[in-house]
């Protein structure tokens, strides 16, 4: 009998449920002998703090220092009887991730990364005068000593990376821009692979659309992904909150649709946290499902308004007086996906509420946004399915 492929999974951040949904471990554990290796321990230890949960599965290693992963990740990779596949999610933006790099490129093991934003990235449609441009205002308005010295450390480690890491063996690319790329495999995004599988559930066959769901980003009240380069977040949890409820009052108010908040899943609401969306209910690990059943998606900037467009469902975008002041980086990407879907977008700090009627949407946007940043596949097949059926069985 042929024994199964080992998959080693190599994870910067903290691994949670969420993760163990969105990268099919369940499917792939059924094709293959899978283990995940979890670093933010000895990578950003500075950074746990952020995650309010984790996922204690049996699959997961965690370490106390990057040589004793060292040490336990190529004793696993020597007693392997054929070569294994290391799906690898580290970047390379620091000298500790750098040296986690150069070990998986020294290793006899097929090298798999993601090529996965989920979201569309302002940065790559504007010019490099622009891009100065932004990043000036952003020195001047938010940079602090510690982003200027993480983002010289960035730059060099990356360049350092191409003269002493080797290639990919496969990038796993959301939109395959040229099919011709040697080992270059065409996936679905993580949210869009997600919705694949639990379309046909009993929680996405109801049609009711009686709420209004807002995306929550965690920001400004918890620690965001800012917290790894030292920079400040343009919003304040004394002038975005109160402007939020307010302008939820009036949206219920004018809707009679109830808001609820889809809370991010990196973290987790208390009796006390949850007052600041003035007691409104927040649910957490449902953000699929209550999406699919909601009359219109509220969003700042977030990789799951696709499921809104997967399901055709009215956006609007929320922007205020503070973020349009910072004039920066998450203003100029929540407007690109306002433009990008065609969908409006309003400054909860002031409006006027005639604005707020019935929602729309723009389908030729949104089949060209499923298109370029969802999936380019036509066979509806799953990450997993294209992972076991593409690349591991293919040898």
């Amino acid at each position: 009998m042929k024994s199964l492929a080992k998959i080693i999974i190599i994870f910067p951040y903290r691994l949670r449920k969420f993760d163990y949904d969105r990268f099919e471990i369940e499917c792939l554990q059924g094709h293959s002998d899978l283990i995940a290796h979890e670093l933010i321990d000895v990578l950003h230890e500075k950074f746990t703090s952020a995650y309010h949960t984790q996922d204690n599965a049996k699959y997961i290693k965690r370490f106390s220092s990057l040589l004793a992963w060292r040490r336990d990740y190529l004793g696993e990779v020597y007693s392997c009887k054929t070569k294994p596949y290391v799906i690898n999610f580290v970047p390379k933006s620091t000298f500790k991730e750098l040296f986690v790099n150069i070990v998986l490129s020294n290793s006899s093991v097929y090298l798999i990364k993601y090529n996965n934003p989920g979201i569309p990235n302002h940065n790559n449609t504007v010019g490099f005068v622009s891009k100065l441009r932004t990043k000036w205002k952003f020195i001047l308005r938010r940079g602090t000593l510690k982003w200027i010295i993480f983002s010289i450390k960035s730059i060099f480690t990356r360049y350092l990376s191409k003269l002493i890491c080797r290639k990919n063996d496969y990038t796993l690319s959301v939109v395959n821009t040229n099919t011709n790329k040697k080992n270059t495999v065409s996936i679905n995004s993580f949210d869009y692979s997600m919705f694949l599988r639990k379309r046909n559930s009993e929680k996405y066959s109801s049609k009711a659309n009686d709420r209004i769901v807002y995306l929550d980003t965690g920001a400004p009240l918890f620690r965001t992904d800012s917290l790894l380069s030292g920079n400040r977040h343009p919003l304040s949890i004394e002038l975005w909150y109160p402007s939020l409820t307010s302008f939820f009052d009036v949206l219920e108010k004018k809707t009679s649709k109830s808001v609820v908040i889809a809370a991010h899943p990196k973290h987790q609401y208390t009796k006390e946290t949850s007052n600041y969306f003035g007691n409104r209910q927040i649910i957490h690990g449902q953000t699929p499902e209550l999406v699919a059943h909601s009359s219109l998606v509220l969003v700042t900037n977030s990789t799951a308004v696709s499921y809104a467009v997967m399901g055709d469902i009215p956006i609007l975008v929320l922007l205020s007086d503070e973020l349009i002041a910072d004039n920066n980086i998450l203003l100029n990407e929540s407007r690109h996906l306002s433009t990008i879907l065609g969908c409006p977008s309003i400054n909860i700090s002031q409006f006027n509420i005639d604005f707020l009627n019935i929602f729309s949407i723009d389908k030729k946007k949104y089949q060209s946004y499923k298109a370029q940043y969802l999936s380019s596949r036509l066979d509806g097949k799953t990450n997993c399915e294209i992972i076991i059926d593409e690349i591991v069985n293919c040898k």
